[in-house]
C-alpha cells in the first residue's frame, strides 16, 4: 500500500497489537483500514483479535486472508 501512495501502519509484531488497538486505532477511528497480518497463526489469531476490536468500535476494515 506504500509504495502505492496509500498510508499505511506497520504492527511490526504480533506482540504490538493491544498497542495498535488502544493507540492508534484510538486516535484515527474515523480512518477505513486494510487489514492483513502474516498467514500463520500468530498472525492470523492477532488479526482475528484486532478485526473484533475495530467491529466493537464500529471502525471501518475489510480481510485480507
Amino acid at each position: 500500500m506504500w509504495e502505492c501512495g496509500y498510508p499505511a501502519v506497520a504492527v511490526g509484531s504480533t506482540i504490538r497489537k493491544k498497542a495498535f488497538i488502544s493507540v492508534f486505532l484510538e486516535k484515527h477511528p474515523e480512518k477505513k483500514y486494510i487489514l492483513s497480518l502474516d498467514n500463520d497463526n500468530p498472525g492470523q489469531q492477532a488479526q482475528r483479535e484486532i478485526a473484533q476490536a475495530m467491529t466493537d468500535k464500529k471502525i471501518v476494515f475489510i480481510l485480507i486472508v
